[in-house]
């Protein structure tokens, strides 16, 4: 037997627990699929697709961070404190 970690457990106990609103959101993405695109929608990813996007993610927000990072290390800790 596979033991789960207590917030595993929960997530399983939870997805087992509201079968009912799994099966209507089941069935409202298959409807929607179908009137949209002519066909039930398929949720499938690509392993390499899942790299693609964790690796642009990764670079986005090192560079939203490191942009503002570089302008706060020109500023002196006397300029700094007086914006206080």
């Amino acid at each position: 037997m596979i033991r789960l970690s207590p917030r595993w457990r929960k997530v399983f106990n939870d997805l087992w627990e509201n079968k009912p609103r799994m099966i209507l959101v089941v069935l409202a993405v298959n409807v929607v699929g179908s009137a949209v695109l002519g066909q039930p929608s398929m949720f499938v990813y690509s392993p390499l697709g899942v790299i693609t996007w964790l690796v642009v993610v990764v670079v986005i927000a090192g560079l939203a961070s490191l942009i503002p990072a570089r302008s706060a290390a020109r500023i002196s800790v006397r300029e700094s404190l007086a914006y206080e």
